[in-house]
């Protein structure tokens, strides 16, 4: 994935705002909200799928891309699940490490 770029001057940097994945509820058209252009169908979706890169979920090593079932079937005959589990936990114990240490020292810093 590129990173997001300014357009121009003033421009957002993300094409979507992370509200626009709503629940289905809020997709309705006849829902009257302020900013209500964010509802159109789709959009939400499109939203989903953008922020999702910048997630935890996604940047985790260890994981397994497919782009439909018998690929993903080829892949589970050959995939290595304790190697992808173990990367998985050693990258959550280090972030979380990383995580706990800055809030710590963000709280005594407003303590201070």
């Amino acid at each position: 994935h590129s990173a997001p770029r300014l357009q121009k001057k003033g421009a957002p940097w993300h094409p979507y705002t992370p509200f626009q994945m709503s629940t289905r509820d809020s997709n309705d058209w006849t829902r009257m909200r302020k900013g209500g252009w964010w509802l159109r169908r789709g959009h939400r979706f499109d939203a989903m799928r953008y922020w999702h890169q910048f997630s935890d979920f996604a940047r985790f090593p260890g994981l397994q891309y497919f782009a439909n079932i018998p690929e993903l079937l080829c892949q589970a005959q050959v995939m290595d699940i304790p190697a992808a589990t173990q990367a998985m936990y050693l990258h959550n114990q280090a972030t979380l490490a990383h995580s706990s240490a800055f809030w710590a020292n963000a709280i005594l810093e407003l303590l201070a």
